[in-house]
């Protein structure tokens, strides 16, 4: 039996809460695949990582200047130089053919390998060589100056990353100097959208009188392929609960997650509810956010363990539900051991904003700098309008507790994908 559950709006801290529960880790279709290292960017590792070996593998200098023994370097100034003797250079990429004794000093270049008895390097710029083997030296340095110790990076046998590290550049970096040349990832997550509507047509084609092209499917796909899920957009289904139900059940048999835009509501077409909870235990988890946009988003469980969503089918609402609600639940799927906030910016209200009315909503901005400041300006506009954030740079969160912005007022910016 169908749950009426629209009437029982949930927090959107309830709704994250819920979704948690249910949701809590990586989706259980998702098996361990080695992807070459250069392909890794952007997957989520599933094995946590140990060095090999020492990273650099060997003390190097990270400046250019001159390896030298800190303690004969002591005290020097401009007035007093310390006088060391230029015994040679250490090539790049070779491993040093001297040694320093005490008093002497030999070229080294960033990056490059430190002789023995070195245990520093004095920048070019606190040197002269007045003659072709002697070095004046007019600032000290300190044991280990400048210098990176040859497990300072890494050290052999360290759990580097974790499991569930999601792999941006810099990782892929470390893992390259650790040796790696392929690293043990999630597969990925996969996802199927639907668009519903009797008047809803396909990317394409000119609708008629009374017709509206599908927004919300080709904008939800490109959310989830930006967010590196395996997503096929499936199309636009008819106000059906029989058509829908048979098409979300088929949809599951091969992805971890639907979305089904549209009929989310209460009306006499909206059927997604009931289409979720026939697919359960457990069905409906809950139907109605107190957000705004957004109110009419279902979500529900199916048997297998699939996540559904019945998203509003006006694409602002569908777009800001994603982004504020659904993409932490996406990250968590994927096998992500770690969720982070999305990123905000501090920002300047140039408009006062009337406070909401017992409803978490969200307020689209255009951002701009002027000077020093950096300003937010309202977008406003029916939740209808895609275009409206299309032009928008990130969300300005009204809480049910505010009583308004007043303009001058310094906001947080969710800011949204470029």
């Amino acid at each position: 039996m169908s749950k009426d559950l629209f009437g029982e709006l949930k927090s959107l801290d309830e709704a994250r809460s819920l979704l948690e529960a249910h949701f809590p880790g990586a989706a259980p279709s998702l098996e361990v695949e080695g992807v070459p290292l250069l392909k890794a960017g952007g997957r989520v590792l599933a094995q946590d990582v140990s060095a090999p070996r020492d990273v650099p593998g060997f003390r190097r200098s990270t400046v250019d200047g001159y390896a030298v023994r800190a303690g004969d370097t002591a005290g020097a100034s401009e007035g007093l130089p310390a006088y060391l003797k230029r015994v040679g250079s250490v090539a790049m990429g070779e491993v040093p053919n001297l040694s320093l004794s005490a008093g002497e000093a030999a070229g080294v270049a960033t990056g490059g390998m430190l002789p023995e008895g070195a245990d520093a390097v004095v920048m070019f710029e606190y040197t002269d060589s007045p003659l072709s083997d002697e070095l004046e030296v007019v600032r000290p340095v300190t044991q280990e100056e400048n210098v990176i110790g040859a497990d300072e990076d890494v050290a052999r046998g360290q759990i580097v990353f974790t499991s569930g590290t999601y792999l941006r550049p810099s990782h892929v970096g470390v893992l390259s100097a650790m040796g790696f040349s392929e690293v043990p990832v999630w597969s990925r997550l996969r996802a199927v959208v639907f668009s519903s509507g009797d008047e809803v047509v396909p990317p394409g084609e000119i609708p008629l009188p009374g017709q509206i092209a599908d927004m919300n499917g080709p904008t939800l796909t490109a959310s989830l392929s930006g967010d590196g899920v395996e997503v096929q957009y499936a199309g636009i289904l008819p106000d059906s609960a029989e058509a829908i139900t048979a098409a979300t059940r088929e949809g599951l048999g091969a992805a971890d997650l639907a979305l089904i835009s549209g009929g989310s509501s209460v009306g006499l077409r909206d059927v997604t509810g009931k289409v979720i909870d026939s697919l359960g235990p457990p069905g409906v988890l809950f139907h109605g956010v107190a957000m705004s946009p957004g109110k009419p988003t279902i979500a529900g469980k199916s048997v297998g363990s699939g996540a559904v969503f019945g998203l509003p089918g006006h694409p602002v609402s569908a777009q800001v539900v994603y982004t504020v609600l659904l993409r932490d639940l996406v990250h968590r799927l994927q096998g992500r051991g770690r969720v982070l906030p999305r990123p905000v910016v501090g920002a300047i209200l140039v408009r006062s904003l009337a406070g909401p009315s017992g409803r978490t909503e969200y307020v689209r901005v255009r951002l701009k700098t002027e000077g020093q400041r950096i300003l937010a300006e309202p977008i406003l506009g029916k939740s209808g309008l895609l275009s409206t954030l299309a032009l928008a740079d990130g969300l300005v969160e009204l809480t049910d507790a505010r009583r308004g912005m007043d303009a001058g007022q310094r906001v947080e910016v969710i800011l949204l994908d470029n």
